[in-house]
């Protein structure tokens, strides 16, 4: 209702207009009847028994003093359509219904004294109240304020707290004024339509308070000990002073903005289906903090200490750096908690359970004591070079964005998957083992400085672009004929007969040179091996590297090369070359025995070994007289082929790392008559041929150097065979 200077009372049917002399009580009959431009004033007191009508009337009316409504039967207030009326102090003293037609307000006092089913009600209309608001004759149902479009402002002057009124409303509206100092529940209310608080008058939630819709609260003191705060649909709170032990602000659907939160030591919780809640400037959290379906985010700094903030579904977000003392706790067992800033304090635990996860934006400044379940997920999402990995166990590591690192203070266990994303390259420091019970996908190296990346599962994998740089062990058992990868997704090891194999260890080194290393020749990349076994074993083991790596090499002819020594063996199977840039070139170490992939010793790649087989009589510096359509060079093993004898013309000097002369072969023959030789390496030479055999001629020469002359045939000399170690 609208304050005003003039007011009319008019009697419904009458038009006779009564002047009330305000300075004295006057008892009236029946309904009440006020003409135009009647003024009221003074501290007087009108009995009312009908209806106070002001029909006709545009303006507000106002009548100060008191107005007691004495009616047993049902009163208006007002006539619908019309103006305000607006009275000083207003009280129901008989027993029926007292019904607002017009928006009305009530500067000092509204009170119902007597008892029964006395009540005022205010239909759709709204109801200022300046002053305060009692029930002083115990009426069982005093205000009804929940009509659908009633609305009860409580805009209190006087320099107090004004109460009020405990039960329902349908819109509830805190204005505050000049003077007053707080508002307070007198006891639990509920609100079906909006709230809306504003001006400097905090409110007290010193009883319940459960909101179904919108809301705005301009300033909470303290939520009470005991006493909830129930939020509706989407509203904001600009402060919130305390929230006490065991008092609590609920969320609902809607979300929540609270701009500052100076302390917290109740609950600040979210439904298990609410809505997002955002702390502006939150200061400090003494207790709980749980969110529910929607994002709770801390968008300033916070100082966190003997509570615990748990994520709902939603995720919790820490824009700021979070402070964590004492026994504060941040936990997860299904959202995301998302730390955007260092974390602060040397005390206080961050847990994941179930299925929680946590995105850690920066290095840690110092360590609380952290927990992951093995079914959690947690990213280091840093895009500063360097960031630090907190040295703990995990359940799934993600690496993404920059360079990480991380020191191993004991073994570390990843229960499930490690995946280390693009220019996430990260180097893995101390003398433990990185123990991963998943797979690794990596598309940026990971190195391992010292012990080893270690798989006790069988299923395991490597995938992916990028690489384990230093050592990979498999403690598992190996079944036979299948592919185990190590240090990344082309390096292989295949045991066909598993010989009680139990573990498998290859350490690669790129950009390292193996021993006896030859520019244009060997791979530059060094594997180590080294495994435990109970039986022979045989397998294949299949080695990668990258383009770069190889140098002038011909990698069609790349072959074992073991401690500094080209191996006799041909490899089998095929290698790949992939765009510069990208994946792994591979090749086959094909049917190694244990006897030869000695366990301690190196492997590498080289191509200055090949085996020739003669397939044409004829001249041994003839590209035709080989099946590799080259002429033999000292690190090539020689095969003189039945049927196809060789000849080592005078003049040319010969080399083979071996020669073998088969036992059909019409042999090989060296010089011409006065010249030619043949130097033979550390595989040796061996006659099989009982008939012509190897011949010398004159003039010529045969030099077998760190190895054996072995004739099981014919040999004829008439120039010089030296054999030396």
């Amino acid at each position: 209702m609208e304050p005003s200077t003039r007011s009319r009372f008019v009697r419904r049917g009458v038009t006779t207009l009564l002047f009330l002399a305000l300075a004295a009580t006057l008892a009236l009959g029946q309904n009440v009847v006020v003409g135009s431009g009647s003024t009221y004033a003074g501290a007087g007191t009108y009995n009312v028994k009908g209806n106070i009508t002001n029909s006709g009337v545009a303006g507000a009316t106002s009548v100060s003093g008191t107005v007691n409504l004495t009616g047993t039967s049902a009163q208006t207030i007002g006539t619908a359509t019309n103006g305000a009326i607006n009275f000083g102090t207003l009280k129901a003293t008989a027993i029926s219904v007292k019904t607002f037609a017009v928006n009305s307000t009530v500067s000092a006092a509204i009170d119902i004294t007597s008892a029964g089913g006395t009540q005022f009600s205010i239909g759709a209309k709204k109801l200022t109240l300046q002053g305060t608001i009692a029930n002083t004759g115990g009426a069982a149902a005093p205000y009804v304020f929940n009509t659908s479009g009633a609305e009860v402002d409580y805009a209190g002057t006087a320099a107090s707290t004004q109460n009020i009124w405990a039960g329902a409303y349908d819109k509830l509206t805190l204005t505050g004024g000049a003077g007053a100092t707080a508002f307070s529940l007198l006891g639990d209310v509920t609100v079906a339509n909006t709230l809306a608080h504003s001006g400097a008058t905090p409110l007290g939630v010193n009883n319940n308070l459960t909101l179904s819709a919108g809301y705005t609260f301009a300033a909470i003191s303290t939520v009470a000990a005991g006493k909830a705060l129930t939020l509706g649909t989407t509203g904001s709170i600009a402060t919130v002073t305390d929230v006490a032990a065991t008092g609590s602000i609920v969320n609902g659907s809607g979300a929540l903005t609270i701009t500052t939160l100076t302390d917290n030591h109740g609950t600040i919780t979210a439904l298990a289906n609410g809505g997002a809640i955002t702390f502006t400037n939150a200061a400090t959290n003494t207790k709980d903090i749980v969110g529910g379906a929607g994002l709770v985010t801390f968008s300033n700094t916070l100082a966190h200490s003997t509570g615990t903030i748990t994520s709902g579904a939603g995720g919790v977000t820490f824009a700021g750096s979070p402070t964590l003392t004492s026994s504060a706790v941040i936990t997860s067992a299904a959202g995301k908690l998302s730390f955007n800033d260092a974390i602060v304090g040397t005390s206080g635990t961050i847990s994941l359970t179930g299925t929680g996860s946590a995105d850690f934006a920066s290095s840690f400044t110092t360590v609380p004591t952290l927990s992951f379940a093995t079914g959690t997920t947690v990213t280091y999402s840093g895009s500063t070079a360097g960031q630090v990995i907190a040295d703990v166990n995990y359940g799934y590591l993600t690496l993404k964005n920059s360079t990480k690192s991380w020191t191993l203070a004991a073994a570390r266990t990843i229960s499930n998957n490690l995946d280390v994303q693009a220019s996430s390259g990260t180097t893995v420091g101390g003398s433990f083992d990185l123990n991963v019970s998943g797979n690794i996908s990596l598309a940026s190296n990971l190195t391992k400085s010292a012990n080893a990346v270690a798989f006790a599962n069988a299923a395991s994998a490597v995938s992916g672009a990028g690489e384990i740089v230093g050592s990979v062990t498999r403690t598992h058992t190996f079944a036979a004929s299948t592919d185990y990868t190590f240090n990344n997704a082309s390096t292989l090891v295949n045991a066909s007969v598993p010989g009680g194999l139990t573990s498998f260890t290859l350490k690669s080194e790129p950009g390292q040179n193996p021993t006896g290393y030859s520019l244009g020749h060997t791979v530059n990349r060094k594997f180590t091996h080294s495994y435990t076994k109970t039986a022979t074993f045989t397998a294949d083991v299949r080695l990668a590297y990258v383009s770069g790596e190889v140098g002038g090499a011909a990698e069609a002819r790349l072959r074992d090369f073991q401690g500094g020594i080209v191996k006799a063996n041909k490899l089998t199977g095929t290698y790949t070359r992939q765009a510069a840039g990208g994946g792994f070139g591979y090749v086959k170490l094909a049917a190694l025995t244990d006897a030869i992939l000695t366990s301690g010793s190196e492997l590498a790649l080289d191509d200055r070994f090949n085996v020739f087989t003669s397939i044409a009589s004829a001249a041994w510096d003839v590209n035709a007289t080989w099946d590799e359509n080259a002429v033999p060079a000292a690190s090539d093993e020689v095969v003189i082929a039945n049927n196809f004898p060789v000849s080592i013309p005078d003049a040319y000097a010969a080399s083979a790392l071996s020669v073998t002369i088969n036992a059909t072969s019409t042999g090989l023959t060296v010089g011409g008559g006065t010249s030619g030789s043949l130097g033979v390496g550390t595989g040796g030479l061996v006659n099989n041929n009982t008939g012509t055999g190897l011949t010398v001629a004159n003039g010529a020469s045969v030099t077998i150097t760190g190895a054996d002359l072995t004739n099981n045939g014919a040999i004829t000399n008439n120039g010089t065979i030296t054999v030396t170690q």
